[in-house]
């Protein structure tokens, strides 16, 4: 409980994906985790294999949304990939 979330994101990237490939769609989640670093990561890598990958956290208030004074956001609430037909990165 409230432990690092990394082994479990490694292995929802896994489950993820595999599900994915043999059903069409997948939805994994964790739960009881602490910090699980950029979520970017997952999805980018899930993106590679050809598939479509959203990812969705919560955490505390930590910053305004544009425009605001208090924390509203937390610091990584979502975070999408998809392949593209080139290899151009922004």
């Amino acid at each position: 409980r409230d432990g690092l979330a990394f082994p479990a994101l490694a292995l929802a990237e896994r489950e993820a994906g595999q599900r994915a490939r043999d059903s069409g769609v997948a939805w994994v989640g964790i739960t009881n985790g602490h910090h699980a670093g950029a979520m970017g990561l997952p999805v980018r890598r899930l993106a590679g294999q050809g598939l479509v990958a959203l990812a969705f956290s919560n955490s505390p208030a930590a910053m305004p949304v544009a425009g605001g004074r208090r924390p509203l956001l937390g610091t990584n609430p979502v975070a999408a990939a998809f392949r593209a037909a080139t290899r151009r990165r922004w």
